[in-house]
């Protein structure tokens, strides 16, 4: 690959800025690929830029963990790429910039965009990690990412990281696929704390239908967190929180601990029922 001074793209990786003539550059673990990432929630082609003289896209190839930009993820056409943009792959974050008319490259040693020390490539014939063990890397992932978002008032970007993730956490959760208990603990986890961060009682609603269509009682901290956030809603799905309700009677046995949990969920239906007037 050879730099002109028609280069007019850069790519930041970490402390590493990566220049881009025109042409397709791949982005993935593959040593194959144009851009390496040693990162195992990065698959073996992940995704694609295309550059031209005034303009850049990028595209995800149909890669496990999605493609993000500025909190938003890929969803099938390819996206223009603008000045600044943040760009998630795996848990990489790649900045991309228009680079200033003086602002040139110098020749390279080398003839690849692959050479980013300390980044290893991977093998050519690796393994794609299972789905289960990447599903519970990516909320480690995305969900630093959305937390650090919210610390920093951007909370359209949180949710853009994470409501992709959480509608399918709850479509496997309703469609009765076998889901690891600890994906349910997480996506409610993150609900509550969307629903405090934004005010919008729709991720307190979400967390009631997890409880429901999960069948299971909800955890002691839950119910305490829920009574937290709830003050700070603009409104909750009374009918919802009902229903949840009912389930649980239904579903706990006579133990004292299990039909405490199901008073408590009571006690929240109460108060949401005097706070909206019902």
């Amino acid at each position: 690959m050879h730099y002109t001074p028609l280069t007019r793209f850069k790519l930041r990786i970490g402390d590493h800025e990566i220049w881009l003539p025109s042409g397709r550059f791949v982005i993935g673990r593959s040593s194959r690929c144009q851009i390496v990432l040693d990162d195992p929630l990065v698959s073996r082609r992940h995704a694609e830029m295309i550059v031209e003289p005034e303009a850049a896209t990028i595209a995800d190839l149909n890669s496990i963990n999605g493609v993000h930009v500025n909190g938003e993820p890929l969803l099938g056409e390819p996206r223009l790429l603008e000045d600044g943009d943040h760009i998630v792959v795996g848990s990489r974050e790649l900045v991309f910039f228009r680079a200033a008319q003086d602002d040139q490259p110098r020749p390279p040693v080398g003839d690849t965009l692959s050479g980013l020390d300390p980044l290893v490539p991977a093998e050519v014939d690796a393994d794609e990690p299972s789905a289960e063990t990447a599903r519970a890397d990516v909320w480690e992932v995305l969900g630093t990412a959305a937390d650090h978002a919210m610390s920093a008032g951007r909370l359209g970007e949180a949710q853009g990281l994470l409501t992709q993730l959480l509608m399918a956490a709850l479509r496997d959760t309703k469609a009765g696929h076998p889901t690891d208990p600890q994906t349910s603990v997480k996506a409610m986890e993150f609900a509550m704390r969307l629903a405090r961060a934004t005010g919008s009682g729709t991720w307190f609603d979400y967390v009631v239908d997890v409880l429901y269509y999960s069948r299971r009682l909800p955890m002691p901290w839950l119910l305490d967190e829920m009574s937290a956030v709830l003050v700070k809603l603009d409104a909750v799905d009374i009918p919802r929180l009902s229903r949840l309700v009912s389930a649980l009677q239904t579903l706990a046995s006579d133990e004292p601990a299990e039909q405490e949990l199901v008073r408590a969920t009571a006690r929240l239906l109460a108060r949401a029922g005097e706070r909206q007037g019902g």
